[in-house]
C-alpha cells in the first residue's frame, strides 16, 4: 500500500497544477508515476484509479479542446497554447491511463471499503473513464500517437457484459454502438495528421485490431455484426485497399507481407519521399485483418444467423458490387506475382470462402473465369 499512497500523494500534486494552471511539473510527475506504477510491489487500489484518471482526463481535456480551436490541430506555433504544448505530453498521458487499466485488468478483486467498495478494480477504472474523452481523442484533429494508443486501451475493455466505459445508466449497448462508431469511422476517415499512405495504413490496422479484440467476447461481436455501419465501412475499406494494391507502380519494389510499423512519427515532422510512396506491407496487412474481421463476423456460430453481409454493404452506393468484386480479386491472387506477392494464402482462401456464401456456383464460374481471362 506504500507505493499506492505515494501514487496517490503525486497524483494530488499533478491534480493542485492543471488547477492553478502550473503546467511546468506535469511531465516529470506523469513520468514518475509511470516508472511508479511498472515496480514489482505496485498494488492498484480504487481510489488511486478514480483519481488518476479524473485528473488525466482533465488534462486530456485540456489538450483536446486545445486542438480543435485550431485548423489542423497543431498548437506548437500557436502562442496562447505554448506553455501546455511544452509541458504536457498527452501521448505519455494516455500511455500511463493504459498501464493503469492493464494494472487492474489483474486485479479483479473487489475492496471491502472506501472508494468504489464492492466493485471489481476492473470494472472501476472503466467506470471512471469516459467516453467523451474517447470521442475526443478519436476525433480528426488529434495526434496519431495518440489514437492509437487509445485504440489499444479500448481493446483492453473487452468484457463479457461490454466493450469501451461502462455507461452510467447501465445502457452497454448504446455504450457499445458509439464506441464502435468512433473506431470504424478511422476506417475511411482517419486523423488529419495521416498524410502519408503508411500514417494512414497503421491508423487503419490499429483500428482493424481493436474491432477485432471486440469481436472475442459474444456480446462484442454481436455489436460488431449488427451495428448500422461497421460492416458497410469494412467492405469499403477492403475495396480501397485492394484497389490500391492493383494500382500501385510495380517498378516499386514491394516487400513481403508483415507487421506494420507502429511507430508514429510526431506531428511537424517533414515525411521523407520513401514515406510518401507506396507501403505495401501495411497495405497489405489492412487487406488480411479486413477480410479476418468480414470472415469472422459471417461465419463466427456466436453470431452468423444475425449477418447478412449483402444487405449490410448496401448502405453505401455500390457496396455490395464492391464487395464482391475485392473478393474475386482475393480470391483470384497469386503469390508468385508482382503485386499480389504480400497477400498471404489465409486471406486468399478465406476470400474464396465469403465469395462462395455470396454467390451461386455458377456465378462464381462466371466471375472467376473473367478474372482469369482478364490476365
Amino acid at each position: 500500500m506504500l507505493l499506492s499512497d505515494f501514487s496517490i500523494l503525486i497524483v494530488n500534486l499533478w491534480a493542485r497544477c492543471v488547477e492553478e494552471q502550473l503546467f511546468a511539473p506535469i511531465k516529470e510527475l506523469v513520468s514518475l508515476l509511470t516508472f511508479t506504477m511498472q515496480l514489482p510491489n505496485m498494488s492498484v487500489t480504487q481510489r488511486l484509479v478514480y483519481e488518476l484518471v479524473a485528473v488525466a482526463e482533465n488534462t486530456l481535456y485540456m489538450m483536446v479542446n486545445a486542438r480543435m480551436q485550431t485548423s489542423d490541430g497543431d498548437i506548437s506555433k500557436d502562442p496562447d497554447y505554448q506553455a501546455l504544448h511544452t509541458s504536457v505530453d498527452s501521448t505519455e498521458i494516455l500511455l500511463l491511463v493504459y498501464l493503469t487499466a492493464l494494472a487492474c485488468a489483474g486485479s479483479p478483486e473487489e475492496e471491502a471499503d472506501g472508494v468504489g467498495a464492492g466493485v471489481p478494480i476492473r470494472t472501476g477504472f472503466w467506470q471512471r473513464l469516459s467516453l467523451d474523452l474517447v470521442r475526443g481523442i478519436l476525433s480528426p484533429k488529434q495526434p496519431l500517437r495518440d489514437v492509437v494508443v487509445m485504440l489499444s486501451l479500448l481493446c483492453a475493455s473487452v468484457r463479457p457484459e461490454g466493450i469501451g466505459p461502462v455507461d452510467p445508466n447501465g445502457d452497454a449497448e448504446r455504450v457499445a454502438k458509439l464506441t464502435l462508431d468512433y473506431v470504424s469511422r478511422l476506417l475511411n476517415h482517419p486523423p488529419l495528421a495521416a498524410r502519408s499512405p503508411r500514417q494512414k495504413h497503421a491508423i487503419s490496422n490499429a483500428a482493424l485490431q481493436t474491432l477485432l479484440a471486440f469481436t472475442s467476447s459474444a456480446f462484442g461481436i454481436n455489436q460488431v455484426a449488427t451495428h448500422a455501419v461497421v460492416i458497410d465501412r469494412l467492405v469499403l475499406v477492403l475495396s480501397v485497399a485492394v484497389n490500391e494494391l492493383y494500382d500501385q507502380d510495380i517498378s516499386i519494389e514491394l516487400p513481403q507481407v508483415g507487421k506494420a510499423g507502429r511507430e508514429m512519427r510526431r506531428e511537424g515532422d517533414p515525411l521523407s519521399a520513401s514515406e510518401m510512396g507506396s507501403d505495401a506491407k501495411g497495405l497489405c496487412q489492412v487487406i488480411s485483418q479486413a477480410t479476418l474481421l468480414l470472415y469472422t463476423l459471417v461465419t463466427d456460430p456466436r453470431n452468423s444467423s444475425v449477418v447478412d453481409i449483402t444487405s449490410k454493404s448496401l448502405g453505401s452506393h455500390g457496396g455490395s458490387n464492391r464487395y464482391q468484386i475485392a473478393l474475386c480479386r482475393l480470391s483470384c491472387a497469386e503469390e508468385d506475382l508482382v503485386l499480389e506477392a504480400g497477400i498471404d494464402t489465409e486471406t486468399a482462401d478465406r476470400a474464396t470462402e465469403l465469395l462462395n456464401l455470396l454467390l451461386t456456383p455458377d456465378e462464381a464460374k462466371i466471375i472467376g473465369e473473367a478474372f482469369v481471362s482478364g490476365e
